[in-house]
């Protein structure tokens, strides 16, 4: 018999950075994003790809939904997605769908 929870879990790195608004001083935060389940993957996907006048909020959104899925079960705060800029957004976006489409080829 299969056990699915035998299965090894693979993570995806990501740094973010954000600026104290008080003291100007540069906050990081590291995480280590988990693989979508196939629900929030269609969902991600979904809004990730709007073109309408929400796309902004919709890719934020996407962006927040893959971030919070994390090792640590650590909630991203809106102030480290909000320092990021459109092509900082598109890029994350990239490589994570990147990462996703490598290591479900891999044969580990």
């Amino acid at each position: 018999m299969f056990d699915i929870s035998t299965v090894n879990k693979r993570y995806f790195g990501v740094k973010l950075q954000a600026t104290n608004d008080e003291d100007d001083a540069i906050k990081y935060i590291n995480v280590e994003v988990e693989p979508p389940k196939l629900k929030v993957l269609k969902k991600i996907t979904s809004l990730s790809k709007s073109r309408e006048e929400d796309a902004i909020n919709d890719l934020t959104e996407a962006i927040k939904m893959i971030l919070n899925k994390n090792k640590a079960k650590v909630k991203v705060p809106d102030e480290f997605i909000d320092e990021l800029d459109l092509d900082q957004m598109n890029e994350l976006l990239t490589t994570y769908f990147e990462w996703l489409n490598k290591s479900k080829n891999s044969p580990n």
